[in-house]
């Protein structure tokens, strides 16, 4: 599973804005990927 799967899966019931946006600082995962976990997750 990568990196992008699992923030999928796991935001924002265990990892927090915060690790989404250490991921994306460190480059693990994209500024399109970000919004699109973001955005799927931020209405709950």
């Amino acid at each position: 599973m990568s990196v992008y799967e699992m923030a999928k899966k796991y935001y924002p019931r265990l990892w927090p804005l915060e690790r989404l946006g250490k991921l994306l600082e460190l480059g693990r995962i994209t500024q399109e990927e970000y919004d699109e976990i973001v955005g799927e997750g931020g209405d709950e």
